[in-house]
């Protein structure tokens, strides 16, 4: 799979996990199947995928993450803030790419209801991963420019 996904042959690779998931239903292989369909842009059957994972175990982090990024990607931004945050308090924010925590932060600003407070919080984080990130700073200029939430 990781051969595949590599090459950017995303159906090979998820032919494979889902393969992979027929044999082993479990969190571990459900969110790898997710995260497959997440990058092949296939982001409805990603979610349904992750959030049976999180069913069978909403204590994995890595699937709450990887579903967070899915429900950011169909524009499901409070919910995907809700699986974000949940995942990256499981999993730890030094153990997350920069782009999850870049995504909650600015999921937390285009959500219905605002929260610039908590996303400058995030991007703060993501500066603290990598103090030159462009999309942390300018997301921490709008955050603290925005009058949201808290």
């Amino acid at each position: 799979r990781q051969l595949s996904t590599g090459l950017g042959e995303f159906t090979l690779a998820n032919d494979e996990l889902k393969k992979a998931v027929d044999i082993y239903k479990a969190p571990v292989t459900l969110n790898a199947y997710g995260y497959g369909l997440y990058l092949a842009g296939d982001h409805p059957q990603a979610v349904r995928a992750l959030r049976d994972a999180v069913e069978i175990n909403p204590n994995y982090g890595p699937a709450q993450v990887t579903l967070g990024m899915a429900l950011a990607a169909r524009l499901n931004f409070e919910d995907a803030v809700i699986a974000l945050e949940k995942g990256i308090s499981l999993v730890g924010v030094d153990k997350v790419r920069i782009e999850n925590i870049t995504v909650l932060a600015q999921s937390l600003l285009i959500q219905e209801t605002p929260d610039c407070a908590r996303a400058a919080y995030w991007f703060q984080e993501a500066l603290k991963v990598n103090e030159g990130d462009t999309i942390a700073i300018n997301g921490l200029q709008r955050a603290q420019g925005c009058s949201g939430g808290g």
